[in-house]
């Protein structure tokens, strides 16, 4: 979801900041991590060519959502990152 917000006249300090390199900012400042892979264990015997079921555990960093801001001046941009 982006959410904008037009001004008729926008603060002085807006024209000198760049949206996208603040968004770029933002999504370099999330924490993201691969899966928690909670089963199988890696200490387990396991019989090969088997059906397997294998689940993660899910938190914010794995899964969502995953929220970060970042400003320059009067501006601030927010990701937000999803499944």
């Amino acid at each position: 979801m982006v959410r904008r917000i037009w001004l008729a006249d926008p603060p002085p300090a807006a024209a000198a900041v760049n949206p996208a390199e603040l968004a770029q900012r933002a999504v370099d400042s999330m924490k993201l991590a691969g899966p928690d892979i909670t089963s199988p264990k890696a200490a387990g015997r396991y019989l090969v060519g088997m059906p397997m079921w294998m689940w993660v555990n899910q938190s914010p960093t794995t899964y969502g959502p995953n929220t970060a801001s970042a400003s320059a001046g009067a501006v601030t941009v927010t990701a937000i990152g999803t499944n």
